[in-house]
């Protein structure tokens, strides 16, 4: 039996279902697997990111594939990308022994492989403690070391909500045109509206801007995913890495998403994306609608989908040409959003699936 809590950059790139995960070709146990592997081992994290990037940008086969030829336009491959001049490789002879070869293709994947990892090692988002201690102002730090959340006031009026193993970090006053905090691992932030001063968390790879608004953040280092969740107002999210290069080049467009009540975004960290969506278990955000009770009485559909728009502050995207001859009676009382879709779906035998952040409805109409 392998023991994967001994694993190293070697073992994981001759491990035929790491190089498919990696590859984003591994069946749904394998991803599991290694996502827990991950979780269970943060420590091989580095490892597993270098494994990663040998094995996406090289397209490194398991070593059972690989032939001379195969090597051989690897490394002519590498050699374009990096505009050095040809030198002489050699390559294993078809009469060595599989594992002659493994060696040879291995001592050839990680040499040329970790000079790729540096490069982009150069450009790696700053951790936490870099983050801090590259910090011009004197920063005061909070620890939650409980297994209860801990409150913490900032100098702006605004709380914080700091969840256990987490750290923050702030200067004892805002000063200057930002309010910047930094975070390691999850926190719930209620912001005080000031236009004037925008609001930063800066947590690991993330940066979030907000002028007021109440959110959470959650980036421990240890996980493969940072998410940003928001209850109220508007939040923009960005890549550090996007950020940074923005600042240098004084660019003030700069790639990222924004986000609105009851929306969430999931940043891979191995994969380098956002993927947004809605939570799981929207919350009403209209008061007009608190009492969450909805009575529809030979309603028009397409007025159902507007009111739990406006009661959730969610896009629910249809037809409403389509719809115009379909209504609803019923009443709704306490179900959740999703499960009240549901319910509407089936009187007018419609379905819907939710794409980036909009429930899209579709239907073929009332006759």
């Amino acid at each position: 039996m392998k023991n994967y809590q001994d694993y190293q950059i070697e073992d994981l790139l001759l491990d035929e279902s790491f190089n498919r995960w990696a590859s984003n070709q591994s069946l749904p146990d394998e991803q599991l697997f290694w996502q827990q592997w991950l979780d269970q081992y943060p420590e091989k994290r580095d490892i597993a990111e270098q494994a990663k990037v040998i094995i996406g940008g090289l397209s490194v086969k398991p070593y059972r594939d690989i032939s001379e030829s195969d090597v051989q336009q690897q490394l002519q491959q590498i050699q374009f990308r990096t505009h050095k001049q040809p030198s002489v490789w050699v390559v294993a002879n078809r009469s060595l022994g599989w594992w002659t070869r493994a060696a040879a293709v291995l001592v050839l994947v990680l040499g040329i492989g970790w000079t790729v990892w540096s490069v982009r090692q150069s450009a790696r988002p700053a951790t936490y403690a870099e983050l801090v201690n590259a910090s011009s102002t004197k920063l005061i730090e909070k620890v939650n070391t409980t297994n209860t959340p801990l409150v913490v006031g900032l100098p702006d009026g605004s709380r914080v909500t700091l969840q256990p193993a987490s750290r923050i970090s702030f200067s004892n006053q805002f000063q200057g045109t930002k309010r910047e905090v930094y975070l390691t691992g999850e926190a719930f932030f209620d912001v005080h509206k000031n236009p004037a001063k925008p609001f930063y968390v800066y947590a690991n790879e993330l940066v979030t801007k907000v002028l007021g608004t109440s959110f959470t953040v959650r980036s421990y280092e240890s996980q493969a995913n940072a998410q940003v969740v928001v209850r109220t107002g508007r939040v923009s999210v960005f890549a550090r890495k996007d950020w940074q290069r923005a600042e240098k080049e004084a660019n003030s467009d700069i790639p990222g998403v924004v986000l609105t009540p009851n929306q969430q975004v999931v940043f891979s960290r191995l994969e380098g994306h956002f993927r947004r969506t809605i939570i799981p278990n929207p919350a009403i955000i209209d008061s007009r609608f608190s009492r969450n009770v909805f009575v529809y009485d030979d309603t028009p559909v397409a007025q159902a989908f507007t009111q739990l728009e406006e009661a959730y502050g969610v896009d629910i995207v249809f037809d409403e040409q389509l719809l115009k001859q379909c209504t609803l009676t019923a009443k709704f009382q306490d179900e959740p959003l999703l499960e009240k879709l549901n319910l509407i779906c089936q009187t007018i035998k419609a379905s819907y699936q939710i794409v980036d952040a909009q429930i899209v409805i579709s239907a073929q109409g009332c006759y």
